[in-house]
């Protein structure tokens, strides 16, 4: 699926809790030629995150035994984290905007996240 799908740039400048594993995780995927399961528990062995990977790994989603299934609900869930970093973003702005006036990279960009919704 990975091969399949690209994470959006905007994502991968997030500081969303647990992207960066997601990111990690695509990348790994990307970049081995055999991007088994057991190979992606391999490269996580050992570390913090490797709990997180088992339960990924066990994970049985419903509906999701079918390649076109499977590209819906990524493409579901990649556009839920893409309005879930606008919103935060959008939010932060806002809120840095009433202690302090923006830049005007600050200011261009609350105006493309006003536009995007």
């Amino acid at each position: 699926l990975a091969r399949q799908r690209e994470i959006p740039e905007q994502l991968r400048h997030s500081d969303m809790p647990g992207l960066g594993l997601l990111i990690q995780l695509y990348d790994t995927i990307l970049s081995t030629d055999t991007p088994s399961p057991s190979v992606l528990l391999e490269r996580w062995r050992g570390s913090s995150d490797e709990p997180i990977i088992i339960k990924l790994m066990q994970w049985d989603i419903p509906g999701a035994s079918k390649l076109d299934q499977q590209l819906k609900l990524l493409d579901d869930a990649i556009s839920k984290l893409v309005q879930k970093h606008r919103d935060t973003r959008l939010q932060e702005l806002l809120n840095r905007s009433r202690n302090a006036p923006l830049s005007e990279e600050e200011k261009h960009e609350l105006s493309e996240l006003y536009k995007s919704q």
